[in-house]
């Protein structure tokens, strides 16, 4: 005969011989801090009346168990030991239960038929609910289900000199509420293989373990780190199946529903920044002050080719002080009508352009970092809106240098904001001078002005050289600079 088994919600410490009869509904292995294997197995499981319990497998017991159990699978537990289900900070749980599960040498897993055990469910939570923190927390993860309405860019950007993608989407609750959503990398990559944005269809999404998150204020969801979240779009399972019927009945018609497409949240950030700081020309920016912070509007014409295009730094600050990794230091030369200028671009930045860190690039030629990667010239010929810093160089010298603190080629953003030397918006050409030998490879011309004939690492100036009685000239006086396009 077989043993009565005991619900999840009754676990607790005043037993020992529990006996749960549970389906497994996600199991995961986190990664913490620098760790390159993992110290446990994690799982999810969910009893007959739909309660949900975190359970653990210790780092010496993975093998074994994930050789017995697999995801949506039905078992009957017994021989294990019940613990607190505490975090660490910023850690999350997939339940609200008091108590976990965790598994010792001698715990029995037994696989038993599931044809009279429920399938899998979801403990739904509305966007209401979400936005206003009603039986919502930061470490219990739930489930969303709602239309996809929204998507905006994906953002990339890099950790500790690796590389990763979020993206934002909203969806809709058929209470007519929204609330953003954060995918992060491969979620955003399941995304994209399975939705076609240009269709009309409408598209639901379900996220199972989700974690809600305090945004600027706001409370929104993502998907957890250690790939606890499941992602169900469109899927054929009842919820979603219902949730359709309930929007045909709603809107008449539910076949048709475009996904509108918007910029970034960066963007919308930067024309914030940009309506309050002006667009100068680059001549307004050579006669201002050491300290000031400027927006100027630019073509890069070519790169400085030097050993030093990156340097290795610390992860935490950035700085030259612990070799962890490789950051960009790339100086480019920007013109625009009005005059040249030599600009450095940082780290953030340079991925933010090439898609790749410095240690990636690097890798490209061999792992020499004294060479200089014909991929960092990709950048020339193009316009950009540069957010700069004038301030003095690091070198005692008194000389003052331009940091890129913000950078975007954004059209829309280059279409509103771009001003010419009289105010209006600006087609002209970038200044130059008229000595312009040709070069020797030809590629494409960055502008009618510049040789065709010329290759982008070639397109350089020197640096511009002040005699003395410039230098003790009127700070409000432009220095006169002479540009030459060498061989």
């Amino acid at each position: 005969m077989a043993r009565q088994t005991d619900l999840l919600k009754k676990i607790d410490f005043t037993r020992s011989n529990w006996c749960v009869h549970v389906r497994v509904l996600r199991m995961w292995e986190p990664l913490f801090g620098k760790q390159q294997f993992p110290s446990s197995l994690e799982l999810a499981v969910m009893d007959n009346e739909g309660t949900r319990m975190w359970c653990t497998v210790p780092q010496l017991m993975i093998k074994s168990v994930k050789m017995k159990v697999k995801e949506n699978g039905v078992y009957v537990l017994q021989n294990f030991f019940v613990g607190l289900s505490t975090v660490k900070p910023n850690q999350t749980r997939v339940s609200a239960q008091k108590y976990k599960i965790n598994f010792q040498q001698n715990t029995s897993i037994i696989a038993t038929d599931d044809h009279d055990f429920p399938p899998t469910r979801f403990d739904i939570r509305s966007c209401a609910d979400v936005l206003n923190r009603n039986g919502v927390n930061e470490v219990d993860l739930i489930d969303v289900l709602g239309l996809l309405v929204t998507k905006h860019d994906i953002v990339p950007f890099s950790i500790e000199g690796k590389p990763h993608r979020r993206l934002t989407i909203v969806l809709q609750d058929l209470e007519k509420n929204t609330i953003e959503c954060t995918l992060w990398d491969s979620y955003i990559d399941e995304l994209f293989n399975k939705v076609d944005f240009e269709g009309t269809e409408p598209v639901i999404i379900l996220l199972q373990f989700c974690q809600a998150k305090t945004f600027k204020g706001q409370m929104i969801i993502t998907n957890t780190r250690h790939s606890e979240t499941m992602m169900w779009i469109n899927s054929d399972i009842s919820v979603i199946n219902d949730f359709k019927k309930s929007l045909s009945v709603d809107d008449g018609d539910s076949s048709s529903q475009l996904i509108t497409t918007v910029s970034s949240t960066q963007s919308e950030t930067l024309v914030d920044d940009l309506m309050s700081s002006p667009v100068r020309s680059i001549e307004e920016l050579l006669t201002l002050e050491e300290g000031a912070i400027v927006w100027i509007c630019g073509t890069v014409m070519g790169i400085v080719p030097s050993e030093k295009w990156c340097y290795l730094g610390c992860k935490k600050c950035s700085k030259s002080v612990r070799k962890d990794g490789n950051r960009y230091v790339i100086e480019t030369n920007v013109v625009d009508s009005t005059a040249p200028i030599s600009v450095t671009i940082w780290d953030r930045e340079g991925f933010q352009i090439y898609g790749k860190t410095a240690n990636e690039m690097r890798e490209t030629k061999d792992g020499n970092v004294s060479s200089f990667p014909a991929e960092l010239e990709l950048i020339c010929g193009r316009k950009f809106l540069f957010k700069i810093h004038k301030k003095s160089a690091n070198n005692n010298s008194g000389e003052l240098c331009y940091h890129v603190m913000k950078i975007t080629e954004d059209k829309n953003l280059l279409t509103k904001f771009v001003i010419s030397p009289s105010g209006g918006l600006s087609d002209e050409k970038p200044y130059v001078t008229t000595d312009k030998t040709p070069c020797s490879k030809s590629q494409e011309s960055i502008g009618d002005t510049i040789s065709k004939d010329c290759t982008p690492a070639k397109r350089l100036f020197p640096t511009p050289s002040i005699d003395d009685d410039s230098h003790n000239a009127s700070a409000t006086k432009v220095p006169k600079i002479t540009v030459k396009v060498e061989k």
